[in-house]
C-alpha cells in the first residue's frame, strides 16, 4: 500500500511539473512575440522619422530665398536636419530616443513654417513693390513726369519695404529656471522643480523707433497662456500675452540677449511641450518649443 501511495504522489508531482513547464513555455513564447512586436514597431517609427526628415530636407532644397538672410537661415536648417539624419542612423531604437527626435521634428516644422511665412511675406512685398514701380513708370511715360519725382517715389517705396522688414528676432531660446535665494538661476527641465520659464533672444536690424514693445506669449500643454495673462487689441485682433519686454533702442546691443522670466499658470508647471511666441504688435516675430519632463 505504501508503494502504491508513493507512485500516485510521484505521478501527481510529475503532472504538476509538466503543467508548470507548459505554462512557462507559453508565457515565454508570448513574451518573445511581444518583444519582437515592440522592436518592429520601433524600427518602423525610426523609418518614418527618417522619411519625414528627408522630406523636410527636400522641401528646403526647392525653396527660393528672397533675401540673403533667409537663405542663411534655410542653409542652417538644412545643416541641422542633416546632422539629425546622421545621428538617427546610429542611435538606439528606444522610445525615449525616438520621442526626442519627434520633438526636434516638431520644432523644425514650426521654425520652417515661420521662416517660409517670412519668405512669402517678403515675396509679396517685393512683388507689390515691383507692381507699384511699374505703375509709376507707366504714369511717367504717359504724363512725362519728371525723373526726379520718379526717383523720389521709388525711394519712398524702398524705405517702406525696409521699414516693414527692419526688426528681426534671432536666437530665441527658452529654458526652465530654478531661482535660488541668492538670486542665482539654475537651468532645469523638470516641471515640478522649476520656478519660472526664462525666454531669451536678440534683436537685430535698423531700429527706427526710440522704444519697442515686444509681447512674450507662452502656451502650456493644456493650451493656456501662462504668466501675466493680459490682453491687448490691435484693430480687430486680440493678443493674450504672458509678459511685455520694453526695449529702449539706444540701449540695445545686437550681440547681447534679452531675457524675460515667466511664472506658471497655476502653482506649478505641468509636464509637456510649451510653445513660446514673440510678437511685435500682432505680428509674429519668432517661435520655439520647450519640453518639460
Amino acid at each position: 500500500m505504501n508503494t502504491i501511495g508513493n507512485n500516485k504522489a510521484l505521478k501527481l508531482l510529475t503532472a504538476v511539473l509538466v503543467l508548470l513547464l507548459l505554462g512557462l513555455g507559453i508565457y515565454t513564447i508570448k513574451f518573445y512575440n511581444t518583444v519582437q512586436d515592440n522592436e518592429l514597431e520601433l524600427i518602423r517609427e525610426k523609418e518614418m522619422i527618417e522619411l519625414e526628415l528627408r522630406d523636410m530636407l527636400g522641401k528646403y532644397d526647392t525653396q527660393q530665398a528672397m533675401t540673403s538672410d533667409v537663405r542663411q537661415q534655410l542653409d542652417s536648417a538644412q545643416t541641422r536636419i542633416t546632422k539629425l539624419l546622421d545621428s538617427l542612423a546610429t542611435s538606439e531604437n528606444t522610445r525615449d530616443v525616438l520621442r526626442n527626435y519627434r520633438v526636434e521634428i516638431t520644432k523644425l516644422r514650426d521654425q520652417r513654417d515661420l521662416l517660409l511665412q517670412k519668405n512669402d511675406s517678403l515675396a509679396v512685398l517685393t512683388q507689390n513693390l515691383q507692381n507699384e514701380k511699374t505703375a509709376v513708370k507707366k504714369a511717367f511715360d504717359s504724363s512725362l513726369v519728371e525723373r526726379d519725382s520718379l526717383r523720389l517715389q521709388n525711394k519712398a517705396l524702398q524705405d517702406e519695404l525696409n521699414a516693414k522688414t527692419a526688426l528681426r528676432v534671432d536666437s530665441l531660446d527658452a529654458s526652465g529656471i530654478i531661482v535660488r535665494r541668492s538670486g542665482k538661476h539654475l537651468v532645469n527641465d523638470l516641471a515640478k522643480r522649476i520656478d519660472n520659464i526664462e525666454v531669451c533672444y536678440t534683436l537685430h536690424g535698423a531700429l527706427t523707433e526710440d522704444n519697442i514693445q515686444l509681447y512674450v506669449q507662452i502656451i502650456d500643454p493644456q493650451n493656456n497662456v501662462i504668466g501675466e495673462r493680459n490682453s491687448i487689441t490691435f484693430g480687430e485682433k486680440v493678443l493674450l500675452y504672458s509678459a511685455i519686454d520694453q526695449a529702449n533702442t539706444s540701449a540695445i546691443t545686437a550681440s547681447a540677449p534679452r531675457c524675460v522670466l515667466v511664472a506658471p499658470y497655476s502653482a506649478k508647471f505641468q509636464e509637456g511641450i510649451y510653445r513660446i511666441n514673440i510678437f511685435q504688435e500682432d505680428r509674429l516675430m519668432a517661435s520655439t518649443l520647450l519640453q518639460l519632463d
